[in-house]
């Protein structure tokens, strides 16, 4: 069987569902025929996404994100340096939906292609390109909390529970039919920080998991637990703000 993964380079959280996703596959004999790594968020520029944080973090987290970040990206620690450890090629397309890239995509064949926080929509050419279809893992127990920063959103609605969800890639936002959930607890006091950690590294997990369940033939789906749809976009200050004000810390 051979995959292919659409991302985006994140060297805070992301990265670790690859590092553990990776720690599972080497010398599986399951190939990853390559990386797709777009721009955070879809971005167009490394000042909009600066503009973005900012906003977010506010002025004093934010120096303190700036610091972590040049730090890792200086000393190597991302996905792309990730993926050349273990001799994964790697690029960066404008848009995964142009047909220069689904013309690459076609020739490398991948039997399985797997969104992990892929910023850009998938449309039905690359939905329809590989034989095995294109998945998903989202942080929610789906169908609530569709849309971006899901853990950010549940936490700030006070969800004692938040969870992972692989799912089959639609044409509609985290709408697909359901492979895998799992739940997982919000320990009382614990930061973003930490809960955005403890879901990447708990993703590289199942993904793995669903992987093999392709590569077996077992995979199946399983119908959506009875819980109220909802879609959130990426947080506002004042959201942060609120945030803050009901007990939780970012960092």
């Amino acid at each position: 069987m051979r995959m292919y993964f659409i991302t985006e380079e994140d060297v805070f959280y992301v990265i670790r569902l690859f590092r553990r996703f990776f720690s599972h596959w080497n010398g599986s004999g399951i190939e990853i025929a390559g990386v797709a790594i777009c721009k955070p968020f879809n971005k167009k520029s490394p000042l909009t996404l600066a503009r973005q944080m900012l906003g977010f973090y506010g002025p004093r987290l934010f120096v303190t994100q700036g610091v972590r970040y040049t730090y890792r990206m200086v000393a190597g620690h991302t996905i792309e340096s990730l993926c050349g450890k273990y001799g994964i090629p790697v690029e960066k397309p404008d848009n995964v939906n142009n047909e220069d890239f689904l013309q690459r995509l076609r020739a490398l064949a991948p039997d399985l292609v797997i969104s992990v926080a892929a910023p850009q929509i998938f449309r039905k050419p690359l939905i329809e390109l590989p034989r095995l279809g294109c998945i998903n893992i989202h942080s929610a127990i789906l169908p609530a909390y569709r849309g971006l920063m899901p853990v950010f959103w549940a936490m700030y609605h006070g969800e004692r529970e938040i969870g992972l969800s692989v799912h089959y890639i639609n044409e509609r936002i985290d709408e697909g039919p359901l492979i895998r959930q799992v739940r997982v607890p919000v320990p009382a006091g614990a930061s973003l920080d930490e809960m955005l950690k403890e879901m990447k590294d708990r993703g590289g997990d199942l993904l793995w998991e669903v992987v093999q369940s392709f590569r077996d033939k077992t995979v199946s789906t399983v119908p959506y637990p009875d819980v109220q749809p909802s879609y959130h976009s990426f947080p506002r200050p004042e959201d942060v703000k609120e945030f803050r004000r009901r007990g939780y810390r970012i960092l």
